[in-house]
């Protein structure tokens, strides 16, 4: 059985966008949605956009 994520999907692409837009760095996404601790999450999300 695989492991249920956290976040949606319309939550990560949203992100994703904000970041490849420059609209928001890591550092104020992590503060201010607390969607992770690392920015490797959102590096994944990224690379896997892409």
């Amino acid at each position: 059985m695989g492991r249920k994520s956290k976040y949606t999907i319309e939550q990560k692409v949203e992100e994703v966008q904000d970041y490849k837009s420059g609209k928001r760095g890591k550092s104020q996404m992590g503060c201010d949605r607390k969607l992770y601790k690392s920015g490797n999450d959102l590096y994944r999300w990224v690379s896997l956009y892409e």
